[in-house]
């Protein structure tokens, strides 16, 4: 019984004490991936991808979203990738030309959840069939799988004020079953839609974060998205531009780390904190600084999420008339 409750009471002490993460703004030359993953694996694509959008961890394959020429670096196609990191085949195109928002991977039905601005898509990836499609009322922002449940990150921009909301829905009749979390603020101008934040979804301590809205803070499903459980204080020493929020990016945990990235007077930071030895990793990101992969000495990256805890991902092109480009894979120490 004791083995039983011991994870809980430590979840609790855990989540029912806010943590602020105080930014010092002492700035490494690059952070190195050796100090936050235990591995790097690079997949060598012959494709001519300008990025790469999405990346999703299934339990037979790789799943990529590529962001093209033809759909000026926005992805609208879905590539499989085996895990001996050979390419497989395109799966999925949207036949409208569709942005791809965001990918949520359901591992217990094999399935993927395509988001599009005003719709989901779900493919069977058993045999890469398309089995469904639902029209939203909201622009989607995200989407993730957690607990038999799909969470829906949206915005709704109206004339005086835009709201971010988290929704849940039923994976396989995508009925809603209840509005999570809702964040109302005022809208400054008709541009309202295009300077509002991204959100971030992942998972820790098996409870699902979230960071939306226009503050530097993640909530989880721990109490309901109700109180915030990380504040990130200090990213703009006080001082934070106009608009800048809105690029605090990629927030939230992997592993065990709280990361976040953000802009500050016109330069790009990438920010780790350690949640166990309450160290820090923040460097400004460039041709010299930032995210080096030290491992495989593959140069400056930008590490973004997956559908899983353990690993982040990123890309490299060497330039715009190489024809090839590399995906990148970190696991990320816990």
């Amino acid at each position: 019984m004791i083995s039983l409750i011991l994870p809980f009471l430590l979840a609790l002490l855990n989540f029912s004490n806010p943590k602020d993460i105080v930014v010092e703004h002492v700035y490494l030359d690059r952070i190195n991936a050796s100090t936050i993953a235990d591995q790097v694996q690079t997949f060598e694509l012959n494709k001519d991808y300008i990025n790469i959008r999405h990346m999703v961890i299934s339990k037979d394959y790789y799943l990529i979203s590529p962001g093209e020429e033809k759909s000026k670096g926005f992805a609208t196609s879905i590539a499989k990738l085996d895990k001996s990191d050979k390419f497989i085949k395109e799966i999925y195109r949207s036949k409208e030309g569709g942005i791809i928002q965001d990918l949520a991977y359901d591992p217990s039905k094999n399935t993927l959840f395509i988001a599009h601005k005003n719709r989901i898509v779900t493919i069977n990836l058993t045999d890469n069939s398309l089995e469904k499609e639902f029209k939203f009322d909201r622009s989607i922002l995200g989407a993730k799988i957690f607990n038999n449940k799909l969470y829906v990150a949206s915005l709704e921009v109206l004339e005086k004020s835009k709201s971010y909301f988290l929704e849940s829905y039923d994976p396989s009749s995508l009925k809603l079953i209840k509005l999570e979390k809702e964040m109302k603020y005022k809208a400054e101008n008709n541009n309202s839609f295009y300077t509002s934040r991204h959100p971030s979804l992942s998972t820790h301590d098996n409870n699902l974060l979230i960071s939306m809205g226009e503050v530097n803070e993640i909530y989880s499903s721990f109490d309901g998205f109700k109180e915030p459980i990380i504040n990130f204080k200090n990213i703009y020493k006080n001082r934070p531009a106009d608009g800048n929020i809105i690029f605090s990016l990629r927030q939230g945990m992997v592993g065990k780390f709280a990361t976040t990235g953000f802009r500050y007077r016109n330069n790009w930071y990438v920010y780790f904190y350690d949640l166990k030895d309450n160290k820090q990793y923040l460097s400004k990101t460039g041709e010299s600084s930032g995210f080096y992969d030290d491992i495989n000495n593959s140069g400056y990256l930008t590490p973004l999420f997956t559908n899983s805890n353990e690993y982040l991902f990123s890309y490299k092109r060497t330039s715009s008339n190489d024809p090839k480009i590399s995906v990148i894979l970190f696991k990320i120490k816990s």
